[in-house]
């Protein structure tokens, strides 16, 4: 508890408090061109047991229930997240006060977590699906099939040390 705590602290904790550290300064590329990056759009959390989860997450850390809702069996969630096919999903999403889906949490119902559980990242690629997809092939990575929903593309990676990325774009 003692870690979660400081861990929260330092990441709530302003950039610097000493006035001689001055921050980062965005690369040139970034600053010309803040179209060109992917954002953040939330992490997705791996769990066994959501009723469980959520007591962590909204009783304890504050989080609100937005929305939870079972997947369908052909849902890209098995692929992003790697759920053995056939086993119950359930998925919840959780606001903050300031962010609407900022945690989600995917349930998964009779099949081991793998160790260590699996987090996953949610970015949105805006206009550089396709771009983003070559430079990750490029690199040999794993990637997943490309789903089409709706009026998007998403697709899921793992980097080189294990951990999985969700990407998708909106049209």
């Amino acid at each position: 508890m003692t870690v979660l705590v400081l861990a929260l602290a330092l990441w709530l904790a302003p950039a610097s408090a000493d006035p001689d550290i001055e921050p980062a300064a965005a690369p040139a590329e970034a600053q010309a061109d803040e179209d060109a990056s992917v954002s953040v759009r939330r992490a997705s959390l791996m769990v066994s047991d959501l009723d469980a989860a959520r007591r962590i997450y909204e009783d304890v850390l504050g989080f609100d229930l937005a929305r939870i809702s079972a997947l369908p069996a052909d849902s890209s969630a098995y692929a992003v997240f790697g759920a053995p096919e056939g086993t119950a999903l359930r998925f919840a999403a959780l606001d903050t006060a300031g962010e609407a889906g900022a945690l989600g949490l995917l349930e998964v119902r009779g099949a081991p977590l793998p160790a260590g559980g699996r987090t996953v990242i949610v970015l949105n690629a805006g206009d550089r699906f396709d771009a983003i997809r070559a430079g990750l092939t490029a690199l040999n990575l794993d990637l997943s099939e490309v789903f089409v929903l709706g009026e998007g593309r998403e697709m899921a990676f793992t980097d080189f040390d294990g951990n999985r990325i969700y990407l998708f774009e909106t049209r």
